[in-house]
C-alpha cells in the first residue's frame, strides 16, 4: 500500500451531475481463474495485493471521496492526508473450482459472500462510500480463485473498469517475469471528462423521430 500512499497527489477530479445521478450503481464483476498447472504459488496473495496498489498509482481516482463541490457539481476528491482506500479482502472457500465450472459458473454454487457490495452504491459501516471493493476468494485445494472487483459507475464505466483490471494484470505479469522491484508498466490514463466535450464534432447526426420524441 505504501507504494501508492507515498506517491499519490491531492487533486479534485470534476464529475458531471448527469454522471453522478445516472451512476449511482456499482460495476461489479467476478472473474474466475483455474490453477491448471496445479502450482503451489498460484497467483500469490502478496504479489496480487502489491500489484493492486502499484496499479492504483495510475488510477488515483479510485482512492477519492465523492463530494458535492457546488450547486449540481460533484468531484472525486483525492486527499493525500485522507485517502478513501479501496476495500481489499481475501478469504478461502471449501468449494472446488471444478464444482463451479461443472455447474456453468452458476451463482448458486458460488461461495457465500463473493460479492462484498450490492448493485447500488451505498456507504459502508463507517458511513463511507468506497470507490472500489476487491475480494479474492481462494478455492479448495488451491484449485483456483475468484477475483471480485466492484467500482462505482460514476467513476468508471465498463471500458474504464476493464482498463484498470487489465492494468492490474499487466503489473502482475511484470512482477512475475522480472524482479519485484521493477517499475510498473508506463501507462498514463486521464480522468479529465472535459476532453471528451472539447473534441466532440461540431456537426451532429440528426436524431431519429423516436429518440427525438423521448427527449423533446
Amino acid at each position: 500500500m505504501e507504494q501508492f500512499t507515498s506517491t499519490v497527489k491531492s487533486q479534485a477530479i470534476p464529475l458531471s451531475s448527469i454522471a453522478v445521478l445516472a451512476g449511482m450503481i456499482n460495476v461489479p464483476y467476478a472473474s474466475f481463474y483455474q490453477n491448471t498447472g496445479a502450482v503451489d504459488d498460484f497467483m500469490p496473495s502478496e504479489q496480487l495485493k502489491t500489484a493492486f496498489y502499484l496499479a492504483l498509482q495510475a488510477f488515483p481516482i479510485l482512492a477519492g471521496h465523492l463530494k458535492q463541490t457546488g450547486d449540481h457539481c460533484f468531484s472525486m476528491v483525492v486527499d493525500k492526508e485522507n485517502l478513501n482506500m479501496p476495500a481489499y479482502l481475501e478469504s478461502t472457500s471449501d468449494i472446488h473450482y471444478n464444482d463451479i465450472k461443472s455447474a456453468g459458473f452458476d451463482k448458486k454454487v458460488w461461495p457465500n459472500g463473493v460479492a462484498t457490495v450490492g448493485s447500488i452504491m451505498a456507504p459502508d459501516g463507517n458511513g463511507i462510500i468506497k470507490t472500489a471493493n476487491v475480494h479474492i476468494v481462494r478455492l479448495k485445494d488451491n484449485s483456483g480463485l475468484i477475483l471480485f472487483l466492484s467500482i462505482i459507475h460514476c467513476v468508471a464505466d465498463g471500458f474504464a473498469y476493464f482498463a484498470f483490471l487489465n492494468h492490474w494484470a499487466a503489473v502482475c505479469k511484470a512482477m512475475r517475469s522480472r524482479d519485484a522491484t521493477t517499475p510498473t508498466p508506463l501507462v498514463e490514463f486521464t480522468f479529465d471528462r472535459s476532453i471528451i466535450e472539447q473534441n466532440l464534432p461540431t456537426e451532429r447526426k440528426q436524431l431519429d423521430a423516436t429518440t427525438s420524441g423521448i427527449f423533446a
